[in-house]
């Protein structure tokens, strides 16, 4: 991108310097550029006067992929604020549903004043193990002190 060399920040910035449009204008003309090629139909309306800029901006800027068709004749008898409206009411594809992270879980020991502290931090069914265990060999340690002095 050559917007580097001559000192703008952005190609939009570029745009509105050497065009004298405003910066917004120029993010619209920038957004039309960049996804020419994805909506042929409505950039040939453009061509042919039978749509706006800022028509073609709006879908430029926000429809999604592979609407060209639908925003092509729909921008034929919309306005621009219908345009808008539209393109905020069309679906959207959800999100990949992201499995929840498992919870951490984490031991740690601290000694003060003659005494070993253990802190456990486990999810609930880890933790329903380990209570399980602690609880069995607890009864274990108790069945063989007994059995050690009964005898």
């Amino acid at each position: 991108e050559l917007c580097g060399a001559t000192g703008a920040r952005s190609i939009a910035a570029l745009v509105a310097w050497k065009t004298g449009v405003t910066p917004h204008n120029a993010d619209t003309v920038v957004a039309v550029a960049r996804r020419l090629d994805e909506f042929p139909r409505c950039a040939e309306g453009m061509r042919a006067g039978r749509l706006s800029l800022d028509q073609v901006g709006v879908i430029a800027e926000k429809a999604a992929d592979g609407s060209d068709e639908h925003y092509a004749e729909l921008a034929a008898v919309a306005t621009v604020t219908q345009l808008r409206t539209a393109v905020k009411l069309e679906p959207r594809p959800q999100p990949d549903a992201q499995p929840e992270p498992e919870p951490e879980h984490s031991i740690t020991k601290t000694v003060e004043d003659g005494y070993t502290t253990y802190r456990i931090r486990l999810p609930r069914i880890e933790a329903a193990k380990f209570d399980a265990a602690m609880q069995s060999h607890h009864d274990a340690q108790i069945a063989d002190w007994k059995r050690d002095h009964d005898a």
